[in-house]
């Protein structure tokens, strides 16, 4: 079994003292290698490990609101560990805590201790939304705060996303109440990950949460007015993850590099991201520590830049874009579509996106402001490089995609794809995991496809020459990523993608459509699975198909510049008109 085992089993099991324990696992489940390198977890540490994290659960202190935060901050490592032992967190959690199947009918029922560890770990599996209406009544803040939680996690089960779902529709029936302020990490966590729920109404459920995020905020004093630098007005980007090497960076560096040219750029994001690139696309920079939680202090630092205009590359991949994007710091604010859902929030004022994603209404992304110069992503270190194929006969399928956007839907299809392929078709999943999410995923996925290699994260020259062994990438869906759809042209695989209504799905049509490989985008499930079954099952289709994906990237490239209006000059025009 590859991999180290995880580190602190052992050293766990011979602490005696309750309060030594109790915070020696927290600290070990929050940090520590093993949660970002390849872990095993042999058979005879799975009851060891269950028996450990049962034991820190019953054992943890709620006297007050930080043995909650406790909770709340390790429970998808919990939920991961759970898993990677071989166990569910339903009868986990119901065993550890002494728990009936009455006792979830009625959560109010049961001790105040029991109610708040189940609201801080509980899922939907074992909170209905008769349940959490009923916990209301005597306990609003917890209820709301179980929901909320229930809605941090992307079942690929089609049954839990259903029950995930119906925690989120309870969620927008009800009126916020004021909750503590540190709980607003949790609903960051879950307004991050419900946009990748399996539910047309998971962008409702993201505005639920950022409702009741939103009532929890501090009042902010408007800005003081400074005067213009040069006679620029003062735009303030704030960023997440733009970092050389991070695919927001490579999407964005060079189309912010255009802004200096009509604003006074500043840039406010977190220390560890600082670079000399930076100074690229800002004129000032202005950064915090990572762990900076405070709302009253981040919005001081935007207030000290004194913005005319504020703008988000990307909103809710982090948690100070979430609560930002809820206050008023600017005349006019705005976003892009770096993480690819709405913010969901009030004071954003319009989102800026390539013209050809906006040919149908969407009006969960608010007024939408275009441009029609898109940059490519720049490429990736050690730049785009096609590696030859090995020769075999067995046919294999490539699957680049995170958990979360590993849907039932789309896992029916991959099931389909392979009961049409060749004997002994080999799928490969890609999912940028490690540790116990890893193992636990592993889990998940092999129950359903027993033979499928799931890897660990790995560095990306690694990752290209293992993707250049597939024939055909399946594309996720309705979720898909730009950067597999230019690792694929890169290489010259064929990959299938779906097109649907939402802006997650509409961005890998038409990257291949402008690279002349249109065909490849199926309008519904049926056209997906028929494109992917005769890829497999035809090897002249895929050498055609590779031979016009291997010019697609020049034929992009030739595309680039063909447009008039940048993204600044779409920035600069939504000032213009504001002003």
């Amino acid at each position: 079994m590859p991999g180290q085992r995880i580190e602190f089993l052992h050293p766990a099991r011979r602490i005696s003292g309750k309060e030594e324990f109790h915070r020696y696992l927290f600290e070990a489940m929050l940090g520590g290698q093993w949660r970002r390198q390849a872990v095993a977890l042999p058979p005879e540490d799975e009851a060891a490990l269950l028996e450990l994290l049962g034991r820190w659960v019953r054992e943890a202190g709620v006297k007050d609101e930080l043995g909650v935060l406790r909770l709340l901050a390790v429970r998808g490592v919990l939920r991961d560990l759970v898993g990677a032992a071989g166990a569910r967190v339903k009868p986990f959690l119901m065993d550890v805590l002494a728990m009936r199947e009455e006792d979830l009918l009625h959560p109010q029922q049961m001790p105040g201790w029991k109610q708040l560890k189940l609201a801080a770990l509980g899922d939907a599996s074992l909170l209905s939304a008769e349940a959490l209406a009923e916990w209301s009544g005597h306990d609003p803040i917890h209820a709301r705060l179980a929901a909320i939680a229930c809605l941090d996690t992307c079942p690929l089960d089609a049954g839990a996303a259903r029950a995930t779902a119906a925690a989120g529709r309870w969620l927008m029936s009800v009126a916020p109440v004021k909750m503590p302020l540190r709980y607003l990490e949790q609903c960051h966590v879950s307004a991050f990950h419900v946009s990748y729920l399996a539910d047309p109404g998971r962008h409702d459920f993201k505005r639920a949460i950022v409702r009741h995020a939103g009532a929890q905020l501090p009042a902010v004093p408007p800005a003081s007015a400074r005067a213009p630098v040069a006679g620029k007005p003062r735009l303030t980007i704030v960023g997440e993850l733009l970092f050389p090497g991070h695919a927001m960076f490579r999407c964005y560096a060079g189309q912010l590099a255009g802004l200096k040219e009509h604003f006074h750029v500043t840039l406010l994001t977190d220390q560890p991201t600082r670079c000399a690139e930076h100074a690229r696309f800002s004129d000032e920079q202005l950064y915090f520590p990572p762990q900076e939680r405070d709302v009253a202090r981040l919005a001081q630092m935007v207030a000290s830049t004194a913005p005319d205009l504020l703008f988000y590359p990307s909103i809710g991949m982090c948690y100070w874009t979430f609560v930002l994007s809820m206050l008023r710091l600017a005349p006019l604010q705005l976003m892009s579509v770096g993480h690819p859902a709405p913010s969901c929030s009030g004071q954003i004022d319009g989102t800026l996106v390539f013209h050809e994603l906006a040919t149908a209404p969407m009006p969960e992304y608010g007024k939408m402001a275009c441009f029609d110069a898109q940059a490519l992503p720049s490429p990736p270190p050690g730049g785009w490089h096609a590696r030859p194929r090995p020769a075999g006969e067995v046919r294999t399928v490539a699957v680049n995609a995170a958990r979360m956007k590993l849907t039932p839907d789309f896992l029916d299809v991959v099931a389909q794809v392979l009961a049409s392929a060749p004997p002994a078709t080999q799928l490969h999943f890609f999912p940028n995991a490690s540790g116990a999410e890893l193992l636990a995923l592993r889990r998940e996925l092999q129950g359903r496809f027993p033979q499928a290699c799931v890897h660990p994260t790995m560095g990306y020259a690694g990752y290209m020459d293992k993707l250049a062994q597939a024939d055909v990438i399946l594309q996720s869906f309705p979720f898909g990523g730009t950067n597999t759809a230019m690792d694929a042209l890169a290489l010259g695989i064929p990959l299938v993608c779906l097109e649907g209504g939402d802006l997650a799905s509409k961005v890998d049509p038409l990257l291949l459509a402008r690279a002349g490989l249109g065909e490849l985008c199926a309008k519904d499930r049926d056209t997906y699975l028929a494109l992917a079954s005769q890829l497999l099952n035809s090897e002249a289709e895929r050498a055609r198909i590779g031979t016009l994906a291997r010019s697609g990237l020049a034929q992009l490239a030739g595309q680039d510049a063909q447009g008039q209006t940048t993204l600044a000059a779409a920035i600069l025009r939504a000032w213009q008109e504001q002003a």
